[in-house]
């Protein structure tokens, strides 16, 4: 088990590298947690890819293709829709799975040996699911563009002040709470 003594092994599985919260929070795992191996498993390519890169994380693309790996463990994560990953790896090793909208898990139960909600309105909506409060990497937060221009774009009036990350507050993230 794992390449060196006590450490695992984690495939993290991604659709796409494309720039988002689910590539940023795999990004932070990664990045603090130096006591296990880490590599993804991702079906497209994409700009993403650089931040991995920056870190050394090893990255399977598949296509549409099978690979092979070893893995101790396998962090999944829930957007309404199956991990075609979990339902062949399920019976084989333990399935770790993050839930980030407020939606029900698709995946069956019995091959899912923890769930994590980031919110407790995600938690009571599936089984066997603790809530983890999304962490602030706080160098992720400068932005990609400017605010000047997104107020722009959205018709905000220059001068009224916004709080907040425009476009990561919402209600589909429970950020109410």
């Amino acid at each position: 088990r794992g390449l060196e003594r006590n450490k695992m092994r984690i495939v993290h599985e991604l659709n796409q590298l494309e720039y988002g919260g689910v590539e940023k929070i795999i990004k932070s795992i990664i990045k603090y947690d130096t006591k296990n191996n880490h590599f993804v498993v991702a079906y497209k390519d994409g700009p993403f890819r650089k931040e991995f890169d920056k870190l050394g994380v090893e990255i399977l693309l598949t296509g549409d293709k099978e690979i092979d790996f070893v893995a101790d463990i396998a962090h999944i994560h829930s957007g309404g829709a199956l991990s075609s990953m979990a339902v062949e790896l399920g019976k084989t090793i333990p399935i770790i799975e993050t839930i980030h909208s407020p939606v029900r898990s698709p995946m069956p139960n019995n091959l899912i040996r923890q769930r994590i909600g980031v919110t407790s309105a995600v938690s009571k909506m599936n089984s066997n699911c603790i809530t983890i409060l999304n962490g602030i990497d706080l160098n992720d937060l400068d932005p990609d563009r400017y605010p000047e221009d997104i107020k722009r774009e959205l018709g905000i009036p220059e001068g009224l002040p916004v709080i907040g990350r425009l476009g990561r507050i919402g209600k589909d993230k429970c950020l109410e709470e």
